[in-house]
């Protein structure tokens, strides 16, 4: 499953599987010192899942919205 991920600073990109998007969001988020990511996945429901480094870098992942895909 195709699984799309993107930065608060507009990198963004598609990966295979939820792991990949999250492992690339998170090696993103952490490479760069920026805050804030996320990624989305799901044909019937969308689920985007928000991803922030906390004050020690380590990540923290939670859902922030899931709705019917259009």
């Amino acid at each position: 499953m195709n699984t799309t991920w993107c930065c608060a600073c507009g990198e963004n990109g598609t990966e295979q599987g939820i792991r990949a998007a999250s492992k690339a969001v998170t090696d993103h988020l952490t490479a760069s010192g920026h805050p804030k990511g996320e990624y989305s996945y799901g044909t019937e429901r969308r689920t985007t899942v928000e991803v922030v480094l906390e004050d020690d870098r380590t990540p923290v992942q939670r859902i922030a919205d899931q709705q019917p895909n259009p």
